[in-house]
């Protein structure tokens, strides 16, 4: 019988564990150092908690390392025990050779009368009991440290963060060095364990207590890093217990209330050292929901101030204006203030940057070197701030309302490339009846002018009381990426959570709420209105360039009213009024083919190009064209188009004109155009044709 036990293995494991004691301790001492240099200049209560951590970290490591060695002392038992036993079951099977001998010749002696010499005596059987089976096991699970004061603490601290850094670094090469010995570890005990199956192997907890380690060593340097990231903001100055609790977000996030309460009541350069520290605290905030927000943002009122803000609530639209300029639930007053500081900042550091990009371009190209990779590196910069400059430009004149009676609000200001907003033509906070006009595809906000004063036209018709938001908060998709839903389904995620910030704001007293989606926006429109959370009064469509294929009847829509507008469906090289587009959004999308305007869509449809007394008639596929001449978009003034979806939007539905019969060589919308329709006289296959329209 061969007793399974590789001693080879078990000595090679009990190498590895003491080398990874050694390293262990190694590490010990380099992090003592760490902590030593970290807590010079470390004052106030925070350099408690640091220290707290510290001996619960020294404590792991000293449990671990003695654990260690137990376990390798135990390995080392078990294999002299197994080879121990090895050494009786080879005497004894020799022992039992040797007897049958004897015993052969004993019957032989029996037989001849010969006496046989018995040397029995003097070989003694060895034992036949086996020994036992050495257990070899160790547990370790390291204690989970305190990263916070707990609310055991107040007070400031301060600290030195280039200090509190060494400890980060330290922490994380340790952290390295240690995962390289739980592999080595691991490794050994695995080869340990599968070649001496005869040893008894209890659990391998102790591998997994080893990595709990080390996460706690990574934790610990996350931690650090941010309270140093908090310090470095904060300059020379200290931070409050409160503050530094709330930066460590990585690894326990602030719970809501908790955060709400630091926004309420730390002085602003505090605020500013927790947000630089942990900018996901940001992201929490919009998480919060826009109904917690506007509760909040209420009880920072003063009933008894004069201004049109208390003090707390102007210190955080201007010390965070991108942050509350953003965040749904608060009102949109408040958040106009905080977007035009913001544009009015990111216009001024834009241009200031450019100024800078272009003397470095001058130089670059009249120097010596002349490096073509540096100059066409300052080309290609010079460039994206001049787009993003045309930009925050355009935003800008989409505020101007000179020639209105009717004030404008900048109610959202993204940092995206290039910045999303929204500009509301009318009072948010106070309007009875609230629309959010989508735009379609290619729009960006150097379109925002053009979108507002489409905004313009249809608050204008509405008359007093009323609000359109011109809303460009949404990536549109450019021609090549028309064809999928995606941009859609992101846009209208950002349009429901627009909706959701407005019934928080309004709750009081809700106005009556609207959609006007163009083109593909109205893609985009329909993917807000399948949120169980959403609901509107009404929804127009115009243009459509197709709703999303799932939403093939109206009632699917989270709208008490659902109205549609289209103009003729024209061939793509017509030269007669009509809309040349729509259809093609539809026809060749891959997932958005629903037509709006289709009997049995369920949709309430109405005329914009029956001409006559019915007012301007739409020529084309555009928003906008002009003011008073022959060519007319869906939200020209005067237009047919405009005046049915203000009646639509008013619920006044008695009052709209119905769709214009179409001519017998156009056929309407909703229905396919052949290709030999499209391009008269020739027979175009549709590969061509899609070819022509790009990805529609």
């Amino acid at each position: 019988m061969v007793l399974e036990c590789d001693q080879a293995a078990a000595a090679a494991f009990v190498r590895t564990a003491e080398s990874v004691r050694s390293t262990l301790l190694d590490q010990r001492i380099l992090l003592d150092t760490a902590i030593r240099t970290a807590l010079t200049d470390f004052a106030g209560p925070y350099a408690q908690v640091f220290v707290e951590g510290c001996h619960s970290d020294t404590d792991d490591y000293v449990t671990f390392v003695h654990a260690l060695g137990v376990l390798a002392d135990d390995v080392q038992a078990a294999a002299l025990q197994a080879q121990k036993e090895s050494e009786r079951l080879q005497d004894l099977a020799a022992w039992r050779v040797r007897e049958e001998e004897r015993e052969v010749r004993r019957r032989q002696s029996a037989v001849t009368g010969v006496p046989a010499l018995d040397d029995g005596f003097w070989d003694p059987m060895p034992s036949d009991r086996p020994l036992p089976a050495p257990e070899v096991s160790v547990s370790f699970f390291p204690v989970l440290r305190p990263r916070s004061s707990r609310g055991r603490y107040s007070g400031q601290s301060s600290a030195y963060p280039e200090k509190l850094r060494v400890f980060v670094t330290q922490a994380r090469s340790s952290g390295a060095a240690l995962t390289q010995a739980l592999q080595q570890l691991s490794d050994g005990w695995a080869r340990f364990v599968s070649s001496c199956g005869w040893v008894k192997t209890g659990s391998s907890a102790f591998l997994g207590g080893f990595g709990q380690l080390i996460e706690e060593n990574h934790a610990d340097a996350a931690w650090i890093e941010q309270i140093a990231a908090a310090f470095a903001a904060a300059g020379s100055g200290s931070l409050s217990v409160q503050t530094l609790d709330l930066v460590q977000t990585r690894l326990s996030p602030a719970k809501d209330q908790q955060l709400l309460l630091a926004l309420s009541t730390l002085p602003a350069e505090e605020l500013t050292a927790m947000f630089a520290a942990s900018p996901e605290l940001a992201e929490r905030l919009n998480e919060m929901g826009p109904a917690m927000i506007n509760s909040w943002w209420e009880g920072l009122n003063d009933p008894n101030a004069a201004d049109r803000f208390s003090a707390r609530q102007e210190l955080l639209l201007t010390t965070f204006p991108q942050l509350m300029g953003n965040l749904e639930g608060i009102p949109y007053r408040a958040r106009d203030h905080a977007n035009t500081t913001a544009l009015h900042s990111m216009l001024s550091s834009t241009q200031a940057e450019s100024e800078t990009v272009q003397r470095e371009l001058f130089d670059a190209i009249l120097g010596h070197e002349r490096n073509p990779i540096v100059i066409a590196d300052l080309l290609r910069r010079r460039d994206e701030l001049e787009e993003r400059e045309s930009h925050l430009k355009n935003i800008e004149l989409a505020l101007s309302s000179k020639e209105f009676a009717t004030p404008r609000f900048l109610v959202s200001l993204t940092q995206d490339h290039p910045p999303l907003a929204a500009v509301s033509v009318g009072d948010l906070d106070t309007a009875t009846n609230v629309t959010y006009a989508v735009p379609g595809m290619n729009t960006t906000t150097t379109d925002m002018k053009g979108w507002t004063k489409g905004a313009q036209n249809l608050q204008s018709s509405l008359g007093a009381g009323s609000a359109v938001v011109a809303w460009i908060g949404y990536k549109a998709p450019s021609l090549n990426d028309i064809s999928s839903s995606n941009s859609a389904r992101a846009g209208g995620a950002k349009l429901a959570s627009a909706l959701k910030g407005l019934d928080a704001v309004r709750h009081s007293s809700l106005p009556r709420r609207g959609i006007l989606a163009y083109s593909y926006g109205t893609t985009a429109a329909a993917f807000a209105l399948i949120d169980p959370e959403i609901h509107v009064d009404t929804f127009v469509t115009l243009g459509s360039a197709g709703l999303p294929d799932f939403i093939n009847t109206a009632d699917k829509l989270h709208a008490d009213k659902v109205y549609s507008g289209q103009a003729l469906d024209m061939p793509l090289l017509s030269l007669g009024p009509g809309d040349r587009y729509a259809w093609m959004g539809r026809q060749y999308s891959e997932d958005h083919h629903v037509n709006p305007v289709a009997a049995d869509f369920g949709s309430h449809t109405f005329g914009v190009d029956s001409g006559g007394d019915s007012g301007r008639p739409v020529t084309t596929h555009d928003a906008l064209v002009s003011d008073d001449g022959k060519e007319a978009g869906y939200l020209d003034q005067k237009t047919e188009s405009l005046q049915n979806v203000t009646w639509a939007l008013r619920g006044e539905e008695d009052h709209l004109t119905p769709v214009r019969v179409p001519s017998d060589l156009v056929i309407r919308a909703g229905s396919e155009i052949l290709p030999e329709v499209l391009l008269p006289g020739l027979a175009v296959p549709v590969p061509f044709l899609r070819g022509i329209a790009g990805a529609w």
